[in-house]
């Protein structure tokens, strides 16, 4: 995942990736830990401004970002 990315939570809320916090930062294989989204439209209940969440909240990516 990264930023520009398209993305469906768990119970169909839909957002943009507009942050990124990789697992190991510095190394160039590092997966994904958390992200910081921007909701279209009605955002999820548990979430709060400025939340960075677990990928594991993410059901599906929608778009892939193009670069």
């Amino acid at each position: 995942m990264k930023v520009g990315d398209l993305i469906e939570a768990s119970r169909g809320e839909v957002g943009l990736i507009i942050g990124v916090e990789m697992m190991y930062p510095g190394h160039p294989d590092s997966p994904t830990s958390r992200v910081k989204v921007a909701w279209q439209g009605e955002p999820p209940q548990w979430t709060r401004r400025d939340m960075l969440f677990s990928t594991m909240s993410i059901n599906r990516v929608l778009s892939r970002a193009s670069r």
